[in-house]
């Protein structure tokens, strides 16, 4: 199932009994492969930071994130590869998207989640101001990232080198005569 992780957000972390044992905070996310590896969670009783490990996710419903219990809930420390990602900072959330000639498309302010392979599916950005009228937000599958530096996530934008292609193959067919017809046109 593909689910937005904005839908997730903030949803009760709950034990087989169904008793709230915390809240979901955020996604860690491994930036190597761009897997949730666990989620980030607020409990009550703790004052330090929490996680809960992917696999440790027996459910996904209606009320919240189902786990066998409260022991489920570990320090970022106790797992390698959570510590990893907290030791870089990295949060989807907080990155510009630009393309490979660096414009700029937007901002990173969700990401769907197939909860099958646990894996990032898409990036939901929000469009500039100006680009915004046209197209509020654009959705763009993983596949098409290239790059992701500390700021920024680059991506294929297919669309604009077909439409760069096209601009070459009309410029081939405009006869030479026609060009300097249309500029010379221009100076009268």
């Amino acid at each position: 199932m593909i689910l937005p992780a904005s839908a997730l957000l903030n949803s009760n972390i709950l034990s087989q009994g169904h008793l709230v044992i915390g809240r979901l905070t955020n996604f860690i996310v491994s930036p190597d492969n761009l897997k949730v590896i666990g989620l980030e969670v607020e409990a009550p009783d703790y004052k330090h930071a929490l996680a809960i490990r992917i696999n440790d996710i027996i459910e996904v419903n209606n009320l919240g994130v189902v786990v066998s219990d409260s022991s489920n809930l570990i320090k970022p420390s106790m797992d390698a590869k959570i510590l990893n990602v907290y030791k870089l900072h990295f949060s989807l959330t907080k990155y510009q998207v630009r393309d490979k000639k660096k414009h700029l498309l937007g901002r990173l302010i969700n990401f769907t989640i197939d909860t099958d392979t646990n894996e990032v599916y898409q990036l939901i950005i929000k469009r500039p101001f100006i680009k915004s009228f046209s197209d509020p937000e654009l959705t763009i599958p993983t596949e098409k990232i290239i790059e992701i530096t500390d700021k920024e996530i680059i991506i294929d934008n297919e669309k604009e080198q077909k439409t760069d292609v096209i601009k070459e193959k009309i410029k081939g067919l405009i006869p030479k005569d026609t060009e300097t017809a249309f500029e010379n046109a221009s100076d009268i």
